[in-house]
This record gives structure tokens, C-alpha cells and sequence, in this order.
């Protein structure tokens, strides 16, 4: 069968709404190590993921607790985590919007974010990422 390009258009367009509303499944747990034994822990108890050191970590909400996982931001972001959720703000941090208290001004035109988890340090908005994020999180 021989399709015109107006016919092809159509196809293409119904393809990509279709696509748009199919129900995307994310990841709704994590599966950590705690000692000798394995526990879960639920995306909505997620407060941020980070990499330090070529090691991605999982932070809890709450208890302030980091896991180490065995996936990279990059596949967090791109396949795993509801992108309405959850959002890169710089090279080793995804933070889950649920979890952010404050945001201020930073240098060089950078945003720091306050959390509602304890943690060793406050994640930084990178200048590039400025304002697509404040667009992110005005959802």
C-alpha cells in the first residue's frame, strides 16, 4: 500500500498522540540493601537521588536515610522517574518536588533549595537549568 504524504501526516499524527496518552509506568519502588537483608522503598518516600563518586544514592524522606542504588541518574531521568515528580537540577542531584520546602537566589544565577529531608548539603538549580525549573515547578 502506497501512502501520500497527507496520509502519512495523519498516521504520524495519530501515532504521536496515541503515544502521548498511553499511561507511562514509572518506577514505584526501589529495591535497597540493608545489611544482610532487602528492603523497599516507595518513590513517594523518595526525598533525592545524587552520585558522588561514580555511586548513585537514594535519600528517604523522613528518616534522612541514603541507600545506595544500582542505577544511574541518567536512567533515573529518563526512564524511570514521572518527570511531573521528580527533577535534574544539576549533574549529580534529582530532587522529588514533594520534598522542597524553600528556593532562594544563588551565585551566578543559580537557585538553592531548601528540603524538607535533613541532608549534607543544599541542592543547586545549575544556571542552565534555572528556567526550565522554575517553569518545572510552576506546574
Amino acid at each position: 500500500m502506497n501512502l501520500d504524504s497527507s496520509q502519512y501526516l495523519d498516521r504520524q499524527l495519530v501515532e504521536s498522540l496515541v503515544s502521548s496518552f498511553e499511561k507511562k509506568n514509572y518506577k514505584k519502588r526501589f529495591l535497597i540493601k540493608i545489611g544482610a537483608r532487602f528492603a523497599f522503598v516507595p518513590t513517594e518516600k523518595v526525598s533525592f537521588f545524587f552520585s558522588e563518586n561514580g555511586v548513585t544514592y537514594l535519600v528517604e524522606h523522613g528518616s534522612s536515610q541514603k541507600y545506595i542504588i544500582d542505577k544511574t541518574l541518567n536512567e533515573l531521568q529518563e526512564k524511570l522517574l514521572d518527570p511531573n515528580k521528580f527533577y535534574r537540577v544539576n549533574r549529580s542531584t534529582i530532587i522529588n518536588l514533594d520534598d522542597v520546602a524553600g528556593i532562594k537566589p544563588y551565585l551566578n544565577g543559580r537557585l538553592v533549595l531548601s528540603l524538607n529531608t535533613r541532608s549534607e548539603f543544599d541542592p543547586i538549580v545549575a544556571r542552565e537549568r534555572v528556567s526550565d525549573f522554575k517553569d518545572w515547578i510552576n506546574q
